[in-house]
């Protein structure tokens, strides 16, 4: 019996963290009735699953489980929605009107999307991913071109790869790239679940003058298939605060410029 309430309580944790993207100890054993310290051994279970981060007196979703397979667009958009907010708010300091910008597709990148589209105008979005162009769409009054690329759709992601797409890339130049990544490794680099993502992110960096990597603290660390960037060519990171300092530090010490929401 007791078995079966603390499953019951583990999937109840769950399902609020993919709520609430972050939660403190003292939160969760509020809203489920029970001590602080069986959350903590909930927790530490769960972290031992797979299923979550523990953080400095909370935990947070974890959204990547397997190194090669990409969870879907619709699932990533649920985990860390508030962490991600936070990132599209502050990435609005560093573009302008009329700029033209490359965009991978990603849940935070839509999160981002939904900030420019209602703060700036004129913009020219050049994308793989459709989802992300509609988004730019639903305001009538800004103004924006969007060009989406051509390509295979994937299932999961909704983004465009293959080669119909890199070449349809080549075509274009932009002031900025805003790139995403599925994981971070700093003394490594970045990674994406898909080796034909990585293409895709590859030149977006090299068609644009300047490149924005934008990600959230549970990216860190985690593994993903395919390595498509070393740090270099990124002019600027924005993350949450919530990342660690010694993983800070280290990216630090490879991007001039890392603004933390």
């Amino acid at each position: 019996m007791a078995e079966k309430i603390s499953h019951q309580r583990n999937k109840e944790i769950l399902n609020l963290l993919l709520k609430n993207s972050q939660l403190q100890v003292y939160e969760l054993a509020e809203k489920l009735n029970v001590t602080q310290a069986t959350i903590r051994r909930d927790l530490t279970s769960l972290e031992a699953s797979g299923k979550l981060y523990r953080t400095h007196g909370g935990a947070i979703i974890k959204e990547q489980t397997v190194s090669w397979l990409a969870t879907t667009l619709e699932e990533r958009m649920s985990y860390n929605i508030e962490m991600k907010e936070r990132i599209a708010k502050k990435i609005v300091n560093y573009i302008e009107d009329s700029e033209s910008i490359m965009m991978d597709g990603s849940s935070t990148n839509m999160a981002i999307a939904k900030q420019l589209s209602k703060t700036k105008k004129n913009l020219l979005i050049i994308t793989n991913s459709q989802p992300l162009g509609d988004l730019f769409l639903e305001n009538d009054e800004s103004d924006n071109s969007i060009y989406t690329v051509g390509g295979e759709l994937l299932y999961g992601t909704q983004n465009t790869v293959g080669p119909i797409a890199e070449n349809n890339l080549n075509l274009f130049r932009a002031d900025k790239a805003i790139i995403s990544t599925t994981s971070i490794l700093p003394e490594e680099g970045l990674f994406s679940a898909s080796p034909q993502e990585s293409e895709i992110k590859k030149l977006m960096i090299k068609y644009s003058k300047e490149v924005i990597l934008v990600f959230d603290s549970t990216k860190v660390g985690i593994s993903a298939l395919s390595k498509f960037n070393n740090f270099e060519n990124i002019d600027v990171v924005i993350t949450n605060s919530e990342i660690d300092k010694e993983n800070l530090d280290i990216i630090k010490s490879k991007v001039k410029i890392v603004e933390l929401a």
